[in-house]
């Protein structure tokens, strides 16, 4: 009877784990294992045992069991893995201090070294063979985010110059290797982060040439006009915020005391809204409608708190629910059914911003240090809006009165969940709108209306939703 054998056909150097394809084993069949790679058996698409390098190993002296079944061998590489690219530019860098304010970049290679290939195996569909760029497709995120916070950190408010920049490449690069190492992504993976190279710390040359000629140039008399003008509106929106929390308290005490009195609430929440309106008007003349929307959307998710939840949206009835988010778009008929799926997405997506992304929850808050989010004017340039960054909800003061820690908006915790600003605005938009579809109010009904033509639309973007949270692992009860 001829030998079959099963060995590797590896001729790419980025292929770390290569699948046999599948096949029935038999008396006959044997595994051949070159140096450098090991091997693992699988049978019924689970791993059986491990082969190390051989010159023939037959499968029946590991098991009589296993004859017959349909099987597979991954050839695992143990050589050194090759390097992986990053690089991030365009962080802006506003150094009050020096006066300095210019974009930096940085690129390099990473280098990770395969520990438990069964784990990496287990993190990929059973078959499908593993190289060098699908590592980096799972990793490179996390390297640019901890490289694009960190770079932006590590010059703002120091003393380092845009002229000393250069200076500073190994000592970003150990802090930058520390950071992630200490991540646990790649030892999930079944990897560990070995070296990291920084290859350059770059800034745009129109960007020094723009901060030399400043220096070079004489001094002129500031515009003191304009910056007061500017110091009076941001003190008006800040007093505008604190009256608008004290405002809100108020509301939520109103509901806890008279909890079946849900319609005054409404009323009283587009009241607030009116009088909102009005004192913009009246304080700010063209800048009124910016700043009312932009405060407006602020304030939405905590208004919604205040709103009842549809009876399909509530956790009692969602835990009796056996059936998928997309199963309840897909049959849905009306608006209401919509609203389980909105809660059953809006749930699972909180579960792992707090659980899996590990984000800081406290009091049923997200919250994150001040000083953490003035930093992501400078580290995620789009993401805070102007009245965002000068307006958070405070939610504790230090002994000088000055704000400690703030409530993180939407759009922040997605982005300190790993999205880049672009998809964090995206996820934001998404998560108002299942808010919105699971309370229960006049003004939300209105603002539906006005978004979708009609009921197939607002199914097909309820449907968008669930597809952006499940791509980027935000919904994972599927």
């Amino acid at each position: 009877m001829k030998k079959s054998i099963l060995q590797p056909m590896i001729s790419d150097e980025s292929v770390i784990v290569q699948f046999t394809d599948t096949v029935v084993f038999d008396k006959t069949m044997a595994v051949m294992v070159p140096n450098g790679y090991i091997a693992f058996v699988f049978a019924d698409e689970k791993a059986q045992f491990r082969i190390e390098p051989c010159s023939e190993k037959k499968i029946v002296n590991y098991g009589k069991e296993l004859l017959g079944k349909n099987g597979k061998v991954a050839f695992v590489r143990t050589k050194p893995l090759p390097s992986m690219a990053w690089g991030f530019g365009n962080i802006q860098v506003n150094n009050e201090r020096l006066k300095e304010a210019y974009r930096v970049g940085a690129n390099g290679k990473y280098n990770v070294e395969l520990v438990q290939p069964t784990k990496l195996i287990s993190r990929f569909d059973v078959g499908e063979d593993i190289t060098t760029e699908k590592l980096r497709e799972r990793t490179i995120s996390l390297v640019k985010n901890i490289g694009v916070s960190l770079l932006g950190k590590y010059f703002a408010g120091t003393e380092i110059s845009v002229f000393e920049i250069a200076s500073c490449t190994n000592d970003f690069r150990a802090k930058f290797l520390a950071a992630l190492q200490s991540e646990s992504v790649f030892s999930e993976m079944g990897l560990a982060l070995k070296d990291l190279t920084v290859d350059g710390i770059h800034v745009p040359e129109e960007d020094i040439e723009s901060i030399r000629s400043r220096i070079n140039a004489p001094e002129k008399k500031e515009d003191t006009a304009g910056e007061g003008l500017l110091k009076v509106q941001e003190k008006f929106v800040a007093d505008l915020s604190k009256k608008l929390d004290e405002r809100f308290e108020q509301l939520r005490e109103q509901l806890y005391a008279k909890q079946d009195e849900a319609p005054d609430i409404s009323g009283q929440i587009r009241s607030m809204r009116e009088e909102l309106a009005e004192e913009l008007s009246e304080r700010l003349g063209d800048k009124m409608q910016e700043m009312q929307e932009t405060i407006a959307d602020g304030l939405d998710e905590r208004l919604q708190e205040l709103l009842p939840l549809k009876e399909q949206a509530k956790e009692e009835y969602l835990k009796t629910l056996k059936v998928t988010a997309e199963f309840l778009i897909d049959r849905a008929i009306d608006e209401l059914e919509l609203a389980s799926a909105a809660g059953m997405i809006y749930t699972n997506v909180e579960e792992n911003l707090i659980k899996t992304f590990r984000l800081c929850y406290e009091n049923k808050k997200f919250v994150m240090s001040y000083d953490d989010y003035r930093a992501l004017t400078a580290e995620a340039p789009g993401l805070l809006s102007k009245y965002d960054v000068i307006s958070p909800t405070v939610l504790q003061e230090d002994e000088y009165g000055d704000p400690k820690s703030v409530e993180m908006p939407p759009q922040v915790r997605f982005y300190e969940a790993g999205l880049n600003v672009s998809d964090s605005l995206t996820a934001r938009d998404y998560w108002c709108f299942l808010n919105k579809l699971r309370h229960k109010s006049p003004e939300n009904d209105a603002f539906l209306r006005r978004k979708f033509l009609n009921f197939a639309q607002e199914k097909k973007y309820l449907a968008s939703a669930l597809g952006f949270f499940k791509a980027h692992g935000l919904y994972t009860k599927e």
